[in-house]
């Protein structure tokens, strides 16, 4: 089957893709504060490579090129505010959740009421003197911006997984069953830079099999029903980007708890709004 062929092809690419940035990393650890530039156009590279591998299959004809079958058309830009809302409730669930169980040093409450977040640089810093409401208007529009900036990479990802893979697998098994089981090939397409300790340098196979795996699976449920309810593969981008530009933003404030707890209880929040996008894709 094609799709089959597409699979392996792609995770070939990205795997010599993501093996070659290891090499190039600082006495190959990808979590390093000063990656190697090599490294990092790898892996940008290696964002990009599904729907390019997918475009050679287009290229050959094992793939026809249909603009609205991809989910490339429409674009439905209206949807974008959901997708980007979605998102922030999910990342910032999780990172109410972990305030409770962590002090994150980097952010603070000043003695007068204002926020503080360290090292942490914002599109209109000038305008307000760190008070909350416009401290908070503040970071969701930096947010927005660098979302749209990192966007080309996010499509990188979902034409080939969104827009062409979740149609196939979801005629082959189902919505529920097919959009779980991207959800777990997207985490093991992640597998060497996982188990090179990107995500976690101290426990890199527990987070490769699992931690990761578990939020996968669990992004896949909310793009998935994002492209569902949409008929686009935009609003699912868009989501993906902002996930990853708010995932930098959590690092950033990184708790002072191990890693096995912090990613134990991101995990469970994810699932959590894992299950209530699957409930979500049974009834769309």
């Amino acid at each position: 089957m094609v799709y089959l062929a597409f699979i392996a092809a792609a995770f070939v690419l990205a795997y010599a893709l993501q093996i070659a940035a290891i090499c190039c990393a600082p006495g190959r650890k990808l979590n390093s504060e000063e990656p190697a530039k090599a490294s990092e156009r790898l892996l940008l590279l290696c964002m990009l490579s599904p729907t390019l591998m997918l475009g050679v299959f287009i290229l050959v004809g094992a793939v026809p090129l249909d603009w609205r079958a991809l989910g490339i058309l429409p674009v439905r830009p209206v949807m974008w505010g959901l997708a980007f809302a979605v998102t922030l409730l999910y990342q910032g669930g999780t990172f109410m959740v972990l305030k409770k169980f962590a002090a994150f040093p980097d952010f603070s409450v000043l003695a007068d009421g204002k926020w503080q977040f360290n090292g942490m640089a914002t599109i209109f810093a000038k305008a307000h003197n760190k008070r909350p409401v416009p401290y908070t208007l503040d970071i969701l529009a930096t947010i927005a911006i660098a979302s749209l900036f990192t966007l080309p990479l996010a499509l990188g990802e979902e034409i080939a997984w969104r827009g062409f893979l979740q149609p196939v697998l979801i005629a082959e098994f189902g919505p529920t069953l097919g959009i779980l089981l991207l959800g777990v090939l997207w985490g093991l397409w992640h597998l060497p830079l996982n188990l090179a300790g990107l995500n976690d340098a101290k426990n890199p196979k527990l987070t490769a099999f699992v931690f990761f795996i578990i939020g996968t699976i669990s992004m896949s449920a909310v793009y998935g029903w994002l492209v569902l309810v949409t008929n686009s593969i935009w609003p699912a981008a868009v989501a993906h980007a902002t996930n990853n530009v708010l995932q930098n933003f959590i690092t950033r404030l990184a708790p002072k708890i191990s890693n096995v707890p912090y990613l134990s209880i991101m995990s469970a929040v994810y699932g959590a709004f894992g299950l209530v996008f699957f409930g979500l894709i049974i009834f769309t």
